[in-house]
């Protein structure tokens, strides 16, 4: 790659570019509609292949448009860059519904491209800025169309969008493993612990590990990103972002996360997760769960998420604003652990899973700091 000036490079309106809500349909048309979009759950940025994770609904009497293989499907309510989808071979007649903008690459725009040039901050926050509303702020399809965009020839549009796609196919690859991993590892669990348990021995979650509880940091936490990041629920589903709080005070070592760290959430969303951004500090609410004697962190993991359900209906029931757990559900909980079983697997597939996160992090880093550049015909390939 090199740098280079703008040649053969046109600001255009995007509507010069992309059809917006080309094909409308009839309300007697046999469809199955979009009700739900959460990029979250395939990861922010990255190119998704089909809509089997999304939820479908026959809704009748909303507005209607036609989602073709290639399309990108923008929402247009609070849009920022987690509310794209690009579409891979979707499923026969399936339409997006009011709340969402169908793009469609004209003849001379890639549409992949097309996906890395929406998804880009200038323009989602051209799209916010735009937005009206106070409760659900959203943009009309003249504010997208009304969007400059910058365009090189169709050759290197699709010369760019093979480097980016590059990066996010890596990303979506080491997704697929870490599902199948974590699926694999949940199967030999049931099939040990619970279908078929051998004599062992039985202990309580507090003898499995120690639950180390984060600190409370008031008003030492700032947004200026220096020191580290300050690790509350939010981060689990989001990372490090503008909203992250930071601290660069010194932190007794028990607060601190690096990655590889098996985190649970208490109190409020009870869930699981493992760290993988860096070092950081625990806030209040979540556990830093270490191993006692010889268990690991990869068995911790899979009797965790086994006893997920339970904490969740315990906190549930007993909420009154924030449902959480106490200790002493922690010490309730009890476990057999299966004779003659070697349980260093839950391990290795443990560090296998931190490995794959770690390297998508990278990805994804290398990705954002390519993509202005590429988009902006500031470097060529």
């Amino acid at each position: 790659m090199t740098t280079k000036t703008k040649e053969n490079w046109r600001t255009v309106r995007l509507a010069d570019v992309v059809d917006i809500n080309a094909c409308s349909v009839n309300s007697n048309f046999p469809y199955k509609e979009i009700e739900y979009i959460d990029i979250s759950a395939v990861g922010s940025g990255t190119l998704v292949g089909g809509l089997t994770e999304y939820k479908f609904s026959e809704a009748p009497g909303r507005a209607r448009r036609l989602v073709k293989d290639g399309d990108i499907i923008l929402s247009t309510v609070r849009p920022n860059r987690r509310s794209f989808l690009y579409i891979k071979n979707p499923r026969e007649n399936t339409v997006a519904s009011t709340g969402f903008a169908v793009l469609s690459p004209g003849p001379t725009t890639d549409s992949r491209f097309l996906y890395y040039l929406v998804t880009r901050q200038k323009f989602t926050d051209y799209l916010s800025a735009n937005a009206k509303g106070s409760a659900y702020p959203a943009v009309s399809s003249e504010v997208i169309a009304d969007a400059e965009v910058l365009v090189p020839t169709y050759d290197e549009q699709k010369r760019i969008a093979g480097v980016l796609a590059a990066f996010d196919e890596k990303i979506e690859n080491n997704n697929r493993i870490i599902k199948t991993l974590e699926e694999i590892a949940q199967m030999i669990f049931k099939e040990w612990f619970i279908d078929n348990p051998s004599n062992g021995e039985v202990i309580s979650l507090t003898e499995l590990a120690d639950f180390i509880n984060g600190g409370a940091f008031g008003k030492i936490v700032h947004h200026t990103q220096k020191g580290l990041p300050l690790i509350k629920i939010a981060e689990f589903s989001r990372g490090i972002t503008e909203k992250t709080e930071w601290i660069d005070d010194v932190i007794p070592e028990k607060y601190l996360v690096k990655d590889g760290d098996l985190l649970f959430s208490w109190s409020g969303s009870l869930d699981l997760h493992i760290w993988h951004k860096g070092n950081a500090v625990l806030n209040q609410h979540l556990f830093n769960v270490i191993p006692k004697d010889s268990y690991t962190k990869g068995l911790l993991c899979v009797v965790l998420r086994s006893t997920l359900p339970w904490f969740r209906q315990i906190a549930q029931s007993k909420a009154t604003s924030i449902g959480h757990i106490q200790r002493h559900h922690l010490e309730e909980q009890k476990i057999v652990i299966p004779a003659n079983k070697d349980l260093s697997i839950f391990e290795n597939f443990y560090q296998k899973l931190v490995s794959l996160m770690i390297e998508n992090q990278k990805l994804v880093a290398m990705r954002d700091l390519l993509l202005p550049k590429l988009m902006s015909g500031e470097v060529t390939i």
